[in-house]
């Protein structure tokens, strides 16, 4: 059954068998655009702002009988695309087609019950036999398939027409009915009745009891403190007035004394703790220094600033499940407890209410040669006291600066880790970055994550838990690791071009050519990303635009493309890219692209684990050894003679991602440099046979030599005079 716009209304509004509802299932499992088309239909038949489709409408979608036709199968194939592009291009015309399709689906396969009272009153509407209401009904069936009563209940209420087929009230019910009518309200009015004993209090449901003897508690019982009342001895008459100040006379009175008895309730000592016991916690004084704890970043939506420089492609979705949409130029508001990325390749700046400057600065690793550094994802929040701008960071880099001469404090959040950040001045500029890598070897150990603040320009504080850098200068750094737990300040570390040209704004490109061609790419997904919600969909049409003989242009579309899938966190289309039996370099791109996405998000494991069962036709133990070769060999490993022979004999798995992982991991064996490589680096995970069990025999060899160790260097020659 093919997936045309009838079939997939059909599916939505179960109308189909099991067999075709299976067929169609499986095709919108593997057709993300058709998932994006069902998620639209959902939404444009609940906005209820739409209005119905004009006279001028295309595809005829005002004429009831041309929609009537279509849902009939009716139409010309020719009539049927155009009416089928229309309803695709406009929100209106797609939600009526849905609309009646959902309405006939009701009609046709739910029996409705018409009250008889509204059936005599639209017979009496006409003139002629057919008004007669006491004339028997035809054997035809009703639309319904339902025939009404022949003898109808005339005890009906006469509003039964309002009740729209559900049963009525009838004083001619039986008085078994009703009386399991009364038990029902009765049992609901004892459970509502207990519930209400159970929310009050105990103490409330205790005020009846008789006093307590408070005397016959046990000393150690403390009761508040009050101020005694005015004495109304007799040895105190003709004292002056309680003025509330005491002297130190009137404060001896107050003691007891020590041959006097205790009365009831007095109890002199029991303020003081036992010996034996512990000393209860007091009230912190005022002169104490007690370090308050750092509050969580606000979950509040509030606009916060707004986007100044989108040079590229900025993407925003709201916390728990949802698609990523594109933040518009004519849109540029900026929405606290948000998430904000800027995708792989693309640099853009958002300035905050508070004139802090905050610049999300994507990467891809052919513009600079970093492959852990892809997407810059961050979080802002409403800012607290005292702070000019909360961010929560979740992956990339990111440059921060301010417009005020003042300065700015900032909260950054990453991880479990908090840094305060204090720009001195408008020229002070830092840069952040977060970066997460899979842990090689352990699948329960988490995955790692490196941090690290660099002081561009000016003068910059710094302050986390348990740490306090003070005042760092240009260049200053302070770098943390999550295995440690610790940071690392370097007041002036060493000055390197390697470093500067890493963390530089601007970079300059090791392949200028290539990276010509990678910007035209990225302008290229701007530009057909016209929609918000288009995101997705350009990036898989690159993904899948695949000739016989494919020029520059589209493979690095499709390996940029496979770097957006691992930024949005989108399991489906790298799997895709795992899978691809054409292009070894995309597989090769996909293998980075899952690293990177299972680091970013460790939740997302499993969910990769089923698109391998689901997706791929892959074997529980297939699953598991693609899960591991991702994360990749330990140290230990690399010379372990039993984990290179399980390398090579994945090199002749039935799974191609078994093939293209165990290939990848082989090749970080070697030097890639070394021209005796070449052969082994020849490798085609999805090439022929024969051609494939060259290679494998040819790794075979290189891993003897492996264990064996490496060999001896050849001797130099003797030097040679210069003629």
């Amino acid at each position: 059954m093919r997936l045309t716009l009838r079939t997939l209304l059909a599916y939505l509004d179960d109308t189909l068998d099991a067999q075709e509802s299976k067929e169609i299932g499986q095709k919108l499992a593997e057709n993300p655009p058709a998932q994006e088309l069902v998620d639209r239909i959902r939404r444009v038949t609940r906005t209820r702002t739409l209005s119905t489709p004009t006279s001028g409408a295309e595809g005829g979608m005002a004429d009831p009988n041309k929609v009537a036709e279509y849902l009939s199968d009716a139409l010309h194939g020719d009539i049927v695309a155009q009416f089928e592009a229309a309803c695709l291009e406009a929100d209106v015309s797609l939600a009526e087609v849905a609309a009646c399709h959902q309405i006939l689906t009701l009609v046709l396969t739910e029996q409705m019950h018409v009250p008889p009272p509204a059936r005599r009153r639209m017979y009496q509407l006409v003139k002629g036999r057919e008004s007669v209401p006491d004339r028997e009904p035809g054997l035809a069936a009703a639309v319904g398939g339902a025939l009404e009563d022949k003898k109808p209940n005339e005890s009906d209420d006469a509003d039964a027409a309002y009740l729209l087929g559900m049963s009525a009230y009838s004083r001619s019910d039986s008085w078994s009915r009703l009386g399991l009518r009364l038990a029902a309200v009765a049992a609901l009015l004892a459970l509502f009745a207990v519930a209400v004993w159970f929310a009050v209090p105990a103490a409330h449901r205790t005020r009846t009891e008789a006093p307590r003897d408070y005397a016959s508690l046990p000393a150690t019982v403390t009761t508040p403190k009050s101020e005694p009342a005015p004495s109304t001895k007799s040895s105190d008459k003709g004292a002056a007035p309680d003025t509330g100040l005491k002297t130190k006379t009137d404060a001896k009175k107050d003691e007891p004394k020590k041959d006097e008895p205790l009365k009831p309730d007095e109890n002199p000592k029991k303020d003081e703790p036992k010996k034996d016991e512990p000393p209860k916690a007091v009230a912190p004084k005022k002169d104490e220094k007690i370090e308050a704890a750092i509050p969580p970043p606000s979950a509040d939506r509030a606009q916060i600033g707004k986007l100044e420089k989108i040079t590229g492609v900025v993407v925003r979705k709201q916390a728990g499940p949802g698609a990523w949409t594109r933040v518009m130029p004519d849109q540029p508001e900026v929405i606290s407890a948000d998430r904000l990325m800027s995708l792989p390749g693309y640099k853009s700046q958002l300035r905050l209410d508070s004139d802090v400057l905050v610049e999300l600065w994507g990467n891809l690793p052919d513009l600079l040669p970093a492959p852990l550094l892809l997407q810059s994802c961050v979080v802002p929040s409403v800012p607290g006291p005292g702070f000019d701008a909360d961010l929560t960071i979740e992956s990339g880099r990111i440059y921060l600066g301010t417009k005020r001469q003042a300065g700015a404090k900032i909260r950054l959040r990453f991880r479990s880790e908090v840094w305060d950040l204090t720009l001195a001045d408008e020229k002070s500029e830092v840069v952040f970055e977060l970066t997460n890598i899979l842990a090689p070897g352990a699948a329960t150990e988490a995955p790692r994550a490196f941090a690290g603040v660099a002081v561009q320009s000016g003068r910059v504080g710094l302050k986390g838990r348990g740490m306090d850098a003070g005042e760092l200068p240009t260049g200053g750094e302070a770098r943390w690791d999550s295995r440690t737990g610790k940071t690392d300040v370097l007041i002036k570390p060493d000055p390197s071009p390697l470093r500067t040209a890493y963390l530089a704004k601007f970079p300059v490109y090791p392949d200028p050519q290539r990276a010509k061609a990678v910007l035209t790419v990225l302008d290229d997904f701007a530009r057909k990303i016209s929609e918000p919600m288009r995101v997705r969909a350009t990036f898989d049409e690159a993904l899948q635009d695949s000739t016989d003989t494919p020029t520059q242009q589209i493979v690095l579309a499709a390996r940029a493309a496979v770097f957006m899938f691992a930024a949005l966190g989108d399991l489906s289309g790298l799997t895709d890219a795992l899978n691809d039996p054409n292009r070894p370099l995309i597989r090769e791109t996909a293998v980075d692209g899952l690293r990177s996405a299972l680091a970013a998000d460790p939740k997302t494991v499993e969910d990769f684990r089923k698109f391998l069962i689901e997706k791929s036709r892959l074997s529980d133990d297939q699953a598991d050894q693609v899960l591991r070769l991702l994360r990749g060999l330990t140290d230990r490993e690399r010379n372990d003679p039993d984990t290179l022979n399980r390398l090579v004999d994945g090199l002749a798995s039935q799974a191609l991602p078994v093939r293209e992982l165990s290939f990848h991991n082989l090749a970080s064996l070697i030097d890639p440099k070394d021209p005796t490589s070449r052969s082994l680096l020849g490798y085609d995970a999805e090439g022929p046979v024969e051609v494939r069990d060259k290679v494998v025999k040819a790794w075979k060899k290189k891993i003897e030599d492996l264990k064996n160790g490496p060999a001896e260097p050849p001797s130099a020659p003797a030097p040679t005079k210069k003629k």
